[in-house]
């Protein structure tokens, strides 16, 4: 069960999170219309947001399926962050060390603006089913982080993880060339 202070604490430590992701969102913004500014754009567009209601019933139910209720990477609980890439929840540590390593666009469960697309991904894919594929074999030289282990030892486990692709077997590695076909 999701203890009410891991939850309490995940806001409140998450506004520090969300502000620096949406800092980096502007600067990336102010960037794209830096360069788009000779150039007429055509407008993008988006799937419609789903109302707060919508968010929450979905949201709550893809972090009670099995292995969403922890997180994907250290196990600790109040995993209310979640990587889009990846489709899986986190714990505000480990989404500060995902928001810095740039492994995926972090988003607060209770703070984002979601999006269908969004949840269907989380829906589809989740901590158990992602980290079957990431984490198929982890070495000898690693040991999966508990949550009270220190930030560089997760982060170097996700860097392992998430970037180097470490723990997937080699004949299914994304950079293998079976899967360059």
């Amino acid at each position: 069960e999701i203890d009410l202070m891991d939850w309490t604490s995940s806001i409140d430590q998450g506004k520090k999170i969300q502000k620096n992701i949406e800092l980096a969102d502007q600067k990336r913004e102010q960037e794209k219309s830096d360069t788009n500014r000779s150039s007429a754009a055509e407008p993008k567009k988006t799937e419609p947001s789903l109302s707060s209601e919508e968010v929450a019933g979905h949201l709550m139910s893809v972090l009670m399926l099995p292995g969403n209720d922890c997180c994907a990477d250290c196990e600790a609980s109040a995993a209310f962050w979640i990587l889009l890439k990846f489709g899986i929840a986190v714990c505000f540590e480990c989404a500060e060390i995902h928001a810095r390593l740039k492994t995926s666009e972090v988003r607060s469960v209770h703070f984002g603006t979601w999006e269908l697309g969004d949840v269907m991904k989380l829906r589809c894919n989740g901590n158990a089913k992602s980290n079957g594929k990431l984490e198929q074999v982890i070495s000898l030289d690693f040991d999966k982080p508990m949550p009270r282990d220190s930030a560089s030892a997760k982060e170097k486990f996700i860097e392992a993880k998430y970037i180097k692709n470490s723990f997937i077997k080699p004949d299914e590695s994304p950079h293998s060339p079976r899967q360059q076909k």
